[in-house]
């Protein structure tokens, strides 16, 4: 089977994980991105995705037996083509946020709309959940002293992790700060708020086991 893959987040660690994966078991890829530049204080533009269009009507060729549009807004671009069946993936900002009028338009003219949860199902009116599973070779329990000497935490703290980005609004670091905070006032000893984010993607495990908890205080998720 050849896929092309319509993207707004091509070096995402869940994507190269997905495709690294469906290789091995004989499937090709060719990854198009959505033109335009993406940090973490900049949204790609409507206008990104439109010129997108083209790109995908040149590369929509026979060779290819289905489209694979991840995110919401990826969808009108990879249904602009009409030859191959388009897969859309969505994710829990792409039912429950602003993109939430796109992905509910494009989702029932695509061969099969994947969602991570019920709750988007129940949300959207249609799809099939598959969340994405864990590798459980990388995500495993090791010593907590281990793993704090690795990130250099001290043990005279509780550490509560936020495994992403403050600046991610829908995250809510604000809600993060607040519990912490509160936490703080009723344990003798000091609760430290901890983030991470930009590190490598196996690293994120290390962070995880030397957290004394986990908090995840979003106003929204989908996976």
């Amino acid at each position: 089977m050849n896929v092309l893959v319509v993207t707004a987040n091509a070096d995402a660690p869940f994507l190269t994980q997905q495709v690294d994966a469906l290789e091995e078991r004989g499937v090709s890829f060719r990854i198009l991105p959505i033109a335009g530049e993406v940090g973490a204080d900049v949204d790609r533009s409507p206008l990104d995705y439109l010129r997108t269009v083209p790109r995908v009507l040149r590369e929509a060729d026979p060779e290819y037996d289905l489209v694979h549009a991840h995110y919401g807004l990826t969808a009108p671009a990879a249904l602009a083509q009409l030859r191959l069946p388009v897969v859309l993936s969505l994710w829990g900002s792409d039912v429950h946020g602003p993109a939430a009028p796109v992905s509910r338009l494009c989702a029932p003219l695509c061969a099969e709309t994947v969602v991570m949860s019920a709750e988007m199902r129940a949300a959207l009116g249609r799809g099939t959940v598959i969340p994405d599973g864990v590798d459980l070779e990388r995500f495993r329990p090791e010593p907590r002293s281990r793993a704090r000497e690795a990130v250099g935490w001290p043990d005279d703290e509780y550490h509560v992790l936020f495994p992403y980005s403050p600046a991610r609004t829908v995250k809510n670091y604000p809600r993060a700060e607040r519990v912490v905070a509160a936490a703080s006032r009723r344990l003798e000893r000091p609760v430290r708020l901890r983030t991470v984010s930009g590190v490598d993607h196996d690293a994120v495990s290390t962070y995880i086991n030397a957290a004394d908890a986990l908090l995840l205080t979003s106003d929204s998720e989908g996976s």
